[in-house]
């Protein structure tokens, strides 16, 4: 096969990566306690949620109900803080909500009442991937941002 590589097991025990032979992989975990630990350690924070938010363009953080929202031009697309520290809030279509929760219902809940059948999505923080958060908070941008500042985004 020409170059002779290796697999190694990168961020769970099912994925698999081509490594060249010698190739450094001694900061990679090597057991499933060690997996659990790395999955901890990359876990949301608030502060990547608050990362995530403002870096969509023309993104602004405010403060509403005495907890940090994020707007673009004036228009709430996400919260963080409710109902406590652990939890952010995207605003969702509905589609998209019952999509998001039914692919990952440990992360993404339905708000109660009347706010989470319009589309307002709590998003479990511990347990979120960056990757799916970033695509809810775009997608929550996208829906409120003006239809020319989106389209930018394209």
């Amino acid at each position: 096969m020409g170059q002779d590589v290796i697999l190694q097991r990168v961020a769970s025990p099912r994925s698999l990566r081509r490594l060249p032979i010698g190739e450094q992989v001694s900061n990679l975990p090597h057991t499933r306690a060690a997996y659990a630990t790395l999955l901890k350690s990359q876990a949301m924070t608030p502060e990547d949620f608050r990362q995530l938010a403002l870096d969509l363009p023309e993104a602004t953080e405010s403060s509403h109900m005495a907890h940090p929202d994020f707007r673009v031009r004036g228009k709430v697309f996400a919260t963080l803080g409710y109902p406590d520290q652990n939890w952010g809030m995207v605003k969702l279509a509905p589609e998209q909500q019952e999509l998001l929760s039914k692919a990952e219902p440990d992360v993404f809940v339905p708000a109660k009442g009347g706010w989470g059948r319009q589309g307002a999505t709590s998003v479990l923080l511990k347990a979120a991937k960056k990757t799916a958060v970033r695509g809810a908070l775009l997608a929550a941008w996208r829906r409120v941002a003006p239809k020319r500042l989106a389209a930018k985004l394209n």
